[in-house]
């Protein structure tokens, strides 16, 4: 069986003639190592980097909305002297909320490896075929857990020219060293592949994207849906948030298909505790110089 899959964060910095696409994947820490494979559809060989848990952890946190409120008090006949009590209740729980991604001949001899290597946690090969067949045996062969729902996902991607990026833990690698990975393009676009993703996804799992660039970022080929605040269960902080947002994502019109923005503006939002400061210098120290010792002898006489 598939990995279960039970949450994707994606982040894309977008410079005008590069992207870079930081993926954090979260899957279920019971699943057994040996059981993890992903796919990933490119068009171009990427470089690829490890990406940072706390990047997406400071994302998160400056980001994603909270909701509370506040209640305050008046008295009937009150003295104009003395004004309301107002007693301030913002959200004491503090809690993050989350929202709501061939034919083949004979004698083929499998997928072309376009790249391979070791990064991070993961062994990665990009790879290169035209038959979804050759390129599941190859998959099967070399220890990438599949699942036969991909095929025709897999013979569309192909189709379009699609590359795939194959990722799986190395040796001795569990589950809980999942860490997020850095895939660099040259582009000005980005995309979110999600029609592998729902293969291993739960029921209304949530895909956030972030987009760092110079201007406002908006789905073209998704709905923009707004969220209703009516719906919100506010004397709980909203705790039924990502049930409202399935609410918008699948109203008319949108039909399952759709996105909702949660924070749009600058980037001061986001903490840069831990992934950046202004004192750090990446430049190596310099060696120190080489220890020296003298020896001095008695005169003679």
């Amino acid at each position: 069986m598939p990995v279960d899959q039970t949450g994707e964060n994606i982040l894309f910095v977008i410079d005008g003639a590069h992207v870079e696409a930081h993926i954090q994947i979260q899957y279920d820490p019971n699943t057994p190592a040996n059981k993890f494979a992903w796919l990933v559809p490119v068009t171009a060989v990427p470089e690829f980097s490890v990406g940072s848990q706390l990047l997406f952890d400071n994302m998160l946190a400056g980001s994603v909305p909270l909701y509370g409120f506040q209640t305050t008090q008046e008295l009937c006949g009150e003295n104009p002297n003395n004004p309301p009590n107002d007693n301030g209740g913002s959200d004491p729980g503090g809690t993050g909320l989350t929202g709501g991604d061939e034919s083949d001949s004979a004698g083929d001899p499998g997928p072309t490896i376009l790249y391979s290597s070791t990064v991070g946690a993961f062994d990665i090969v990009v790879l290169q075929d035209n038959s979804v067949d050759s390129l599941m045996t190859w998959l099967g062969d070399n220890g990438y857990q599949q699942d036969p729902k991909a095929k025709p996902i897999l013979e569309e991607y192909l189709k379009e020219g699609h590359l795939f990026v194959a990722f799986k833990l190395t040796n001795n690698a569990e589950v809980t060293e999942i860490h997020p990975v850095v895939l660099r393009y040259t582009g000005d676009e980005s995309c979110v592949p999600i029609r592998l993703t729902r293969i291993a996804a739960k029921e209304d799992m949530d895909i956030r994207a972030f987009f760092l660039g110079n201007a406002r970022t908006v789905p073209i080929n998704y709905r923009h849906v707004l969220i209703n605040p009516l719906k919100l269960d506010w004397p709980n902080f909203a705790a039924n948030y990502k049930e409202v947002i399935s609410l918008a994502v699948d109203a008319f019109a949108a039909d399952g298909n759709a996105f909702v923005t949660e924070y749009a503006g600058t980037s001061t939002v986001v903490q840069p505790f831990g992934i950046h400061d202004t004192a750090w210098n990446a430049r190596p120290s310099p060696r120190p110089p080489p220890s020296t010792s003298s020896t001095s002898s008695p005169p003679r006489t």
